[in-house]
């Protein structure tokens, strides 16, 4: 089931959309249109840019250490690589864009931009349509070109999404640390700060 979609996928608008499916998932325009969205919070929200900016920067951390680290790397100590679709059925699936050879299962290009999404619609609500169309239009691309099975882009934006939840979760509990001790009084050694505050009245 998992290779008959595929090649369904592959094939369908072939020759037509092909250009726009290796664009978006081109690895230099990815880092410059998630640069940009920064970019664009410290330009018009500065309010909210730090905040959203280190939670780009953890979100890609976590990821770069399960999906990467540990999923696609580490754990093939144990377990068979999961062959890319152009590489095991060349016969059936044409390739589009850069051709990886790594490990196809999970996908890092659905997992990266779902939990990138995940974290710019918590702090951006309204951006929700624009920014699940994109998730859904990236896993469709990596199938269509050629590198990821459905099941690798499912199991990818699950993890995303897991991955951005956590780091609104760490982000939040880092602000509201830093705010109770921004807001607690000052303690003095000694109980000197009780004895200014009652010459003080």
């Amino acid at each position: 089931m998992d290779r008959e979609l595929a090649v369904a996928i592959n094939q369908l608008g072939a020759g037509t959309i092909d250009r726009v499916t290796e664009l978006v998932c081109d690895v230099p325009f990815l880092v410059v249109l998630w640069l940009g969205v920064v970019v664009l919070a410290w330009i018009f929200d500065r309010r909210r840019a730090r905040r959203v900016t280190l939670a780009v920067l953890a979100a890609l951390t976590i990821h770069a250490i399960v999906t990467e680290l540990l999923l696609k790397h580490a754990l093939l100590a144990f377990f068979d690589q999961r062959v890319r679709p152009w590489m095991a059925h060349p016969d059936a699936i044409v390739p589009i864009g850069h051709r990886f050879e790594d490990s196809s299962f999970p996908s890092s290009h659905a997992a990266t931009t779902a939990a990138l999404v995940a974290v710019l619609v918590w702090h951006y609500p309204r951006s929700w349509p624009l920014g699940v169309a994109f998730a859904l239009f990236m896993a469709f691309a990596r199938v269509h070109n050629g590198m990821h099975y459905p099941t690798d882009v499912g199991v990818g934006t699950l993890l995303g999404l897991a991955y951005g939840a956590l780091t609104v979760w760490i982000i939040g509990r880092f602000d509201r640390g830093a705010e109770a001790s921004r807001s607690s009084p000052t303690e003095h050694p000694s109980g000197e700060g009780d004895a200014r505050d009652e010459r003080a009245r």
